[in-house]
């Protein structure tokens, strides 16, 4: 604040290992302009056909995005990194699109760097 520097962030494997039951939460406040980003999540899950990502895990992207929908940076690989953590990056991101906000990227700190970054979904 001193200097002035805009912050960005990310979180903790911790933070998306404490939504442990979806079906218990109701994210229906998730709202931005009127959009709530849990159903257009949901809805670019069922359209792509990735009914295998852990909603544990999307339910934390979306609240941890909801709080800094412009500075956010998501920890993608808590679960499993391509099957989970990249999709619902992307499904948070398509999301986001729908209401005119860009996130910043993801955060990787662990598994095999080179043979990830050759995956394609």
């Amino acid at each position: 604040m001193y200097y002035n520097i805009p912050v960005k962030g990310t979180l903790a494997h911790s933070f998306i290992m404490s939504y442990q039951n979806t079906k218990e939460n109701s994210y229906t406040k998730y709202c931005i302009k009127g959009k709530n980003l849990w159903e257009l999540c949901l809805k670019y899950r069922e359209e792509l056909n990735w009914r295998t990502t852990n909603l544990n895990e999307l339910a934390a992207f979306i609240s941890f995005t909801y709080v800094y929908p412009k500075s956010s940076l998501l920890l993608v690989d808590t679960y499993h990194t391509i099957n989970s953590g990249v999709k619902n990056f992307i499904l948070i991101t398509l999301a986001l699109k729908e209401v005119d906000i860009k996130p910043i990227g993801i955060r990787l700190d662990s598994g095999d760097l080179a043979l990830i970054s050759k995956y394609r979904l």
